[in-house]
Order: structure tokens, then C-alpha cells, then sequence
């Protein structure tokens, strides 16, 4: 029975013990949560590539201290204050900057919760921190993934017919010197003495190009 006993009230410590742990971590999380700055950042953009334009919408959900946000944005995002002035007319008063780091002084009648928009451009890739706090430096940041620019895809080209294959054309015949520069064909060399039935001796045949009468001798009649 004293064993029982015993037993029950380890197992009673035990439970009060847990119940302490779990009530402790329990304040630690609402202590986290409470140093959060009770803001939503929304973006319809899901994948961001460089040098497009990114735009995000901040939601206040309750008011914050001193009516002033505090923005921190990172170098490689490229954004206009005047722009975003216009595109938030009657919510932000005036927007001073220093370096990278925003200080937008909200217009004090704003009705919560409210939304305040921001578009600039990423000008290189990678992994970026945007940074929002109030006067107190209740804080939430977003990471924002930026991807190589994306290439235009190259339509497919089309197949080329294969072309029919080309008939061999006939060699022509390769001219020699037959034809001088002036155009006109040399006269051939003849074998005379095809011609010579008479079997005469034509060592002494000369060449004549003009019809010249010859004066014949031999016995006469």
C-alpha cells in the first residue's frame, strides 16, 4: 500500500512538472508572436525573375506606434517614393529615405485594417530580405526569391526537305590553244602526201598563200 502510494505522488510531481513546462513555453510563444508586428505582406507574383517588376501589398491589421513604418529594402531592388506616394493617395503623408531604409509617415484617419502598395524592379538574382518595423522595433521580414532572368523559348524549326539529288553534267571538252587571241582558228598541219599519188618528191614544196603563175618548162610540142 506504501508502495501505492509512493507511486501516485512521483506520478503527481511528474504531471506538475509538465504542466509548468508546457504553461512556460507557452508565454515564451506568446512573447514571440507579441514582438511581431502585426502586418501581411500578399504578392499575386509567385515566381520573380530579374528585371521584372515586383509588386507587394502591406496590410496593417493594428495601428502602430507613432503612425510610422519603417521599411528596409534590400539595394537590388530599384523603387520610386514618388511613385509610391501616387499609387497610395490619402494613406501615406510623405515618405523620407536614408540609404535603403523607409520611413513612411501614414495618414493618421486611416480606418483598419488598410493595405498600402509597393512596385519596383529586381535588378540581379538571388535571395533578398524586406524588413518592416514600427517605433517600438516590432519587426516582421519577408524573403523574397529572385530567378535568373527566362529566356525566350526558340519556336522549333522546321524540317528542310531533302533536295533531289543533282543529275552529273557532262564534262566538257577542254580547248587547247586551238583558238589564238584573236579569235580565229590556225590552220592545221596536212600530211601532203596522202595526196601524192604520183610518189613526186615535195622536199622542195614551199608554202605560197597567193595564187602567183609558175613558168613551166619541159619539152614542147
Amino acid at each position: 500500500m506504501k508502495k501505492v502510494k509512493k507511486h501516485l505522488f512521483l506520478l503527481t510531481v511528474a504531471l506538475v512538472l509538465i504542466g509548468c513546462w508546457i504553461w512556460k513555453n507557452q508565454d515564451k510563444q506568446e512573447q514571440i508572436k507579441a514582438d511581431e508586428l502585426n502586418i501581411s505582406i500578399d504578392s499575386e507574383q509567385k515566381d520573380i525573375y530579374v528585371e521584372d517588376k515586383y509588386t507587394f501589398k502591406v496590410r496593417m491589421n493594428e495601428p502602430i506606434e507613432g503612425d510610422t513604418l519603417y521599411i528596409s529594402f534590400p539595394q537590388e531592388y530599384k523603387i520610386d517614393s514618388n511613385e509610391v506616394i501616387q499609387m497610395n493617395e490619402g494613406f501615406i503623408n510623405d515618405i523620407e529615405i536614408n540609404n535603403n531604409l523607409w520611413k513612411i509617415n501614414l495618414s493618421k484617419s486611416l480606418n483598419l485594417p488598410f493595405e498600402i502598395k509597393f512596385t519596383g524592379t529586381v535588378i540581379t538574382s538571388g535571395k533578398f530580405q524586406f524588413s518592416f518595423f514600427d517605433e517600438k522595433k516590432e519587426k516582421k521580414s519577408i524573403l523574397l526569391n529572385v530567378q535568373d532572368k527566362k529566356q525566350p523559348e526558340q519556336p522549333e524549326q522546321p524540317e528542310q526537305p531533302e533536295q533531289p539529288e543533282q543529275p552529273e553534267q557532262p564534262e566538257q571538252p577542254i580547248l587547247s590553244d586551238s583558238i589564238n587571241s584573236f579569235g580565229t582558228v590556225p590552220i592545221p598541219n596536212f600530211n601532203w602526201d596522202k595526196l601524192n599519188n604520183d610518189g613526186l618528191d615535195l622536199s622542195t614544196y614551199t608554202r605560197v598563200d597567193t595564187n602567183t603563175p609558175v613558168k613551166l618548162t619541159g619539152g614542147g610540142i
